[in-house]
């Protein structure tokens, strides 16, 4: 399984693992099937949840299709969480994910046999009822010292990362992830913008990048 675990990197973006058996509790549906993924550890002995399909090489990927990075649900804006900043972060996403996966593979737009089609999100479910599908990614997205001190941080929605690896060609599955994070602390009234996130997408883009490089022998 070793082998197709370069790309599960690409799920470790906007914090430390919250536990992979809280994230079982329920699935956000941006992956098509839940049902086969195993909790494990990675490397740095934080637990995801992740499947591999037997026989997948990393060796075998020449070149990838990255899609736009998403956040699921589509989120709507907060008085903590702007629409300039979801937009901005997403933005961020993306262009750090490109520039990390494009320095060791090539990006095409083009199907192939030896192409992958990645899709990574940033998601969100509900915890307890009441939130709004729009509402999710933002009350996921921040929360404040009150809520921390009070032992409440996180019990309104859990955020994640998302991943999905195919075959560009047949479609078959490859790879699929998902891995808990943590939002951002926010002082009551404060409101969340890009460059606190930024460095975490950094080391994110980074370790992405030398995960991939490890596995697939060196840029391509």
């Amino acid at each position: 399984m070793t082998t197709g675990l370069a790309f599960v990197a690409l799920a470790a973006c906007a914090g430390a693992s919250a536990g992979a058996a809280h994230a079982q509790d329920a699935n956000s549906g941006f992956l098509r099937d839940y049902s086969r993924l195993k909790s494990e550890k990675d490397a740095t002995g934080i637990e995801r949840r992740v499947w591999v399909r037997p026989g997948f090489s990393a060796e075998q990927v020449r070149r990838v299709i990255l899609e736009r990075v998403e956040f699921h649900p589509a989120p709507g804006a907060t008085e903590q969480v702007p629409a300039l900043a979801l937009d901005e972060i997403r933005d961020y996403l993306d262009a750090s994910l490109r520039r990390a996966v494009g320095e060791v593979l090539p990006l095409t737009d083009r199907p192939g046999p030896d192409v992958v089609r990645i899709r990574v999100g940033v998601t969100a479910t509900a915890v307890q009822p009441g939130l709004k599908p729009y509402q999710l990614i933002p009350v996921a997205l921040v929360f404040t010292a009150v809520k921390a001190a009070a032992g409440k941080a996180g019990h309104e929605a859990r955020l994640a990362v998302e991943t999905e690896i195919t075959d560009s060609a047949s479609g078959e599955t490859l790879v699929q992830m998902v891995r808990d994070a943590i939002g951002v602390e926010l002082k009551p009234g404060e409101q969340l913008t890009l460059p606190m996130l930024m460095p975490r997408i950094d080391d994110w883009a980074q370790s992405v990048r030398q995960s991939l490089a490890a596995r697939v022998g060196g840029p391509r």
